[in-house]
């Protein structure tokens, strides 16, 4: 009797399963003959069934298509692209039938994105910070710039985001056993010296979940995602245009001057550590860390994003711009500061998308003034904005607080730094991992009954012009 598209579906699972099962149980051995025959039997079969499914699928949409009702299927539930050998429904999440790169690179590459915007489509986002829509944007985005020819970035998301490693995440962190097909869900993502990589919805690398109010730099900032240590990029200080004099006449030479940037991503690390009985009984402690991981990250940036060395870290906005900008009187700070500070900076082409950072007790001596003028109210009103802007910007400024900045009017305080933020480069290596830390000890070396999740990723950032922010110092 002829089989359904969902019976078809079902056998294909169990056929991945048992093979996934052989895989386990022979893994770095030969396989006996008898279950040669029988891996060769299942993957003959598994060819068979996809070929089949194919056909059906296609048939369907075409008589989807001949009724006029192609655009509405779309928008369905189910996946399917116009691209042969595209698989749909759960399918996406196996990648052992994606087309081998030796036999045609591109069509695989092509494949891996289809089924990747399909996952992006169905993905949630534990984490309360994060924006579904904004969050399915990013990923598309980074989809398109990462990918390059092998679709690189398209595995990862297809990787750890499966059900199967989801789950195998959660065991694993946990130290529960792993099913055979669980177990080859996380080989299938190796991580660094025992770790796993986070499942992509909980991973900060690449979420952008980042709360400007804790970290208002990250959000006013270039982001620049990686899948190598090192962000190279093209800088220049702009360049020229003319219009002709005469008919014919040779063109100036208004070549730019061209430099290429690099940012190199540094080691960074968090842990998290709790009882046996706390891990036992908190069901959901995936979302949870990783809410606090974020939380973490961000305090680490919000100090590191300004006064960072570049020396195996970040270089911050203070040490990367080195235009200075004194007060008028020494060891004081007044009213025409504020316009010297703006002027400096608002007749070059940084000017024109140019903000305020500094402390809120900064903000508070600037109203202190009496000036309720150097104050504009901005479009959102006087609420904070999404972005950790304030409502009210400074001399008609976009305005953010930091509070790693400095509070005080003391001789050679920074005050305020003022400049276009797109050149300040902050950059991602996707992938952040977590590694289960088992049996802490004591001060003693004895047990103390508790675990934890050591986490680790690599970011860096770097101010790529200097002429495109002023600092404000006291004098």
């Amino acid at each position: 009797m002829p089989k359904t598209i969902e019976e078809l579906q079902a056998r294909q699972t169990e056929i991945r399963s048992r093979l996934a099962e052989i895989d386990e149980e022979f893994k770095g051995k030969e396989l006996t003959e008898e279950t040669r025959t029988e891996w060769d039997n299942l993957e003959e079969e598994h060819s068979g069934n996809l070929s089949l499914l194919e056909e059906l699928e296609f048939r369907s949409e075409r008589v989807a298509a001949l009724s006029g009702k192609e655009e509405n299927r779309e928008k369905g539930a189910d996946f399917h692209t116009r691209r042969s050998g595209a698989t749909r429904n759960e399918d996406i999440w196996n990648l052992t039938d994606v087309r081998s790169a030796i036999g045609n690179p591109q069509e695989a590459a092509g494949e891996l994105r289809d089924r990747a915007m399909r996952a992006i489509e169905q993905s949630r986002f534990p984490h309360p910070s994060a924006d579904r829509e904004a969050s399915q944007a990013h990923l598309e985005k980074l989809v398109g710039e990462l990918d390059g020819d092998t679709g690189t970035f398209s595995r990862h998301l297809l990787v750890t985001g499966s059900p199967t490693y989801r789950s195998a995440f959660v065991k694993a962190i946990s130290k529960r056993n792993l099913s055979p097909e669980e177990s080859r869900a996380l080989s299938l993502a190796p991580g660094e010296k025992g770790g796993f990589l986070l499942p992509y919805a909980l991973d900060p690398t690449i979420i952008p979940v980042s709360n400007g109010t804790r970290n208002p730099i990250r959000a006013i900032s270039r982001v620049e995602q990686t899948t190598t240590n090192e962000w190279k990029g093209v800088t220049s200080d702009g360049m020229t245009a003319a219009y002709r004099e005469a008919e014919g006449e040779e063109t100036t030479d208004d070549s730019p001057k061209l430099a290429q940037p690099t940012v190199e991503a540094h080691a960074a690390d968090a842990f998290a550590q709790w009882t046996y009985e706390f891990g036992q009984d908190y069901g959901a402690i995936g979302a949870e860390l990783a809410k606090l991981v974020q939380q973490a990250k961000d305090d680490l940036e919000a100090v590191k994003f300004w006064s960072g060395s570049g020396e195996k870290e970040p270089q911050g906005v203070n040490t990367g711009a080195t235009e200075v900008v004194e007060t008028a009187e020494e060891g004081k700070f007044g009213e025409p500061d504020l316009f010297t500070l703006e002027e400096t900076l608002a007749d070059t082409r940084f000017g024109v998308n140019a903000r305020f950072v500094g402390k809120r007790a900064i903000y508070n001596k600037v109203r202190q003034f009496g000036n309720v003028e150097l104050w504009v109210k901005m479009a959102d009103g006087f609420a904070r904005r999404p972005d950790g802007a304030l409502g009210q910007g400074l001399l008609g400024y976009p305005t953010y607080e930091l509070s790693t900045m400095d509070s005080k009017v003391e001789k050679g305080k920074i005050l305020l730094v003022f400049g276009d933020f797109d050149y300040y480069i902050i950059v991602d290596r996707i992938g952040m991992m977590a590694k289960p830390i088992d049996n802490i000890p004591g001060p003693n070396g004895r047990p103390t009954g508790q675990e934890g999740l050591y986490f680790f990723w690599r970011n860096g950032a770097k101010a790529i012009s200097k002429k495109a922010f002023r600092k404000l110092k006291v004098k």
